[in-house]
């Protein structure tokens, strides 16, 4: 098996050269490498690496990570699914201009972006062998298309917990917020730095991240208080989504 864990970022890039391909990880802001991308902006500018050719789910965000490493000219062509965002000036100045060549790959159907989900989750869990879940619970209600798209990932993800045998629990934003950062109302940037400051992380972390990381510090808070308020509580149907009284229709 090869070993693709490396000691230092210098020791991850060993072996960089012209036209090569490289495949960078995340999704938009989430999950970016973002100290990778920054050595691999100084090796490439130290040793002169030209004509690479980069696959990424999108083309980079802001002037940070990804967008940094494009505008230093020396990517000949991208290959992704979501080029334009609305952050995504970099791109569109060196694509318009002619320097930079893309490669658009749709990501198929829905029904099988549905099942990457269910398939990554079950392998994040035989990975790392987690005891318990949290999830957040949506409200977006400015687009009913996307309302209904995030409300069918989200049920992918939750079942593929649930068919993994593992407890899941839900909270709010706002619960979240309160846990991390004292108030319900607090800020992403003031979440990412509590979730900074909580978990002893070297840098701040994105903050889709640190959302996430967030859920899973209000569950190691309040989850065993939760499951017991739950198990002394009867269930009730819910009459939030019934007809009041008198009403046939």
């Amino acid at each position: 098996m090869i070993n693709k864990v490396a000691d230092s970022i210098a020791q991850a890039l060993e072996g960089l050269t012209d036209d090569m391909t490289v495949m960078v990880g995340g999704f938009g802001t989430a999950g970016i490498p973002s100290e990778l991308l920054e050595g691999m902006v100084q090796v490439i500018s130290d040793q002169n690496v030209s004509g690479l050719t980069v696959v990424n789910n999108n083309a980079g965000n802001g002037d940070t990570g990804l967008a940094a490493l494009l505008k230093t000219g020396r990517v000949r062509k991208i290959i992704c699914s979501f080029p334009r965002q609305a952050d995504s000036h970099v791109f569109d100045a060196l694509y318009r201009a002619g320097k930079l060549e893309l490669e658009l790959v749709p990501q198929g159907n829905l029904a099988e972006r549905l099942k990457v989900l269910f398939d990554g989750i079950h392998e994040v869990v035989d990975r790392y062998k987690p005891e318990t879940s949290a999830v957040e619970i949506v409200f977006v209600n400015v687009n009913p298309q996307a309302t209904l798209l995030l409300g069918q990932a989200r049920g992918a993800c939750i079942t593929a917990l649930a068919t993994c045998n593992l407890p899941v629990a839900e909270y709010t934003a706002l619960q979240m917020k309160q846990a991390v950062a004292g108030h319900g109302l607090a800020k992403k940037e003031q979440v990412q730095e509590m979730v900074k400051r909580l978990l002893n992380l070297p840098g701040l972390p994105g903050p889709d991240a640190a959302d996430a990381l967030g859920i899973a510090i209000t569950h190691a808070h309040a989850g065993h208080s939760m499951a017991k308020l739950a198990a002394a509580t009867e269930l009730q149907r819910s009459t939030s989504g019934m007809y009041k009284a008198g009403r046939s229709r």
